[in-house]
């Protein structure tokens, strides 16, 4: 589980970063421009698209194509009582994604970005292993690929819920959070102080297509943070036929920490 004094600490944090945002939008800014590539942004647990508002706003400005995912909340709390009930929700919101971003990439003649917040980014990974074909890459905010009991709304599931989660049920959670995307680049950015999401469940094994970006956020401010939307930036910048990890060197080490 996270440190409790970090989630005790996430709303005046958020309150910082929105700060942060404002006194950094100049420089954010002038972050590097897009190729017009569809991006779409995927909600976390339980929310909805007003929370990647700001992001999507910022992505449109570096000449993105940038869409709310557009299915209401990300597995409604309301509609959950045992895991069965998460893996419906989460098979129906896909299926509904990728009859969106199908008639996307046809509109467009490009594969799709995703950015995903939270449960967003194990939802845009998941789709990626599902539809290679329409991804071109992943971004993930804070997002926990492993065991949910390192993440505290699964605490306040579990007061709800009728029957508990079973190893078969953490069985199944592990193998939707580690789906093969192939060679699609996926770039984890997390935060050793989220104060939702436990560090030891925020990382995977970098490979060549695989990077963790450290940057000190909160948990529900990983949307506003500025040093996470200039990265996400750079991200998105990458060409497809020459990706590379995002690097630290000289100023950027001191920057992005």
């Amino acid at each position: 589980m996270p440190r409790r004094i970090y989630t005790a600490l996430e709303l005046p944090r958020v309150v910082g970063e929105m700060g942060a945002l404002l006194a950094a939008t100049p420089w954010l800014r002038t972050r590097p421009t897009g190729d017009g590539q569809p991006v779409v942004c995927l909600p976390g647990f339980s929310a909805g698209d007003n929370t990647t508002a700001i992001l999507r706003a910022f992505l449109r400005h570096w000449g993105y194509d940038a869409h709310p995912w557009g299915l209401g909340q990300n597995i409604s709390p309301s509609e959950v009582s045992e895991y069965s009930d998460v893996k419906k929700q989460r098979d129906l919101l896909l299926d509904q994604l990728a009859l969106q971003l199908k008639v996307l990439v046809e509109e467009t003649g490009s594969k799709v970005s995703l950015i995903g917040w939270s449960l967003g980014g194990i939802m845009a990974r998941l789709f990626a292993s599902q539809h290679p074909d329409l991804v071109r890459q992943v971004i993930t905010l804070g997002t926990p690929f492993g065991d949910p009991r390192a993440v505290v709304v699964y605490q306040l599931m579990e007061r709800r819920r009728h029957r508990p989660m079973t190893d078969s049920d953490f069985d199944d959670w592990i193998e939707m959070c580690n789906a093969p995307i192939g060679d699609i680049p996926l770039s984890i950015i997390y935060s050793r102080s989220d104060g939702f999401v436990s560090p030891y469940i925020a990382t995977k094994l970098e490979t060549t297509t695989v990077e963790n970006i450290h940057i000190r956020s909160s948990h529900i401010g990983f949307t506003v943070n500025p040093r996470v939307l200039s990265v996400v930036a750079d991200r998105l910048s990458q060409p497809t036929d020459n990706w590379v990890p995002f690097a630290r060197q000289g100023l950027r080490e001191l920057v992005y920490q």
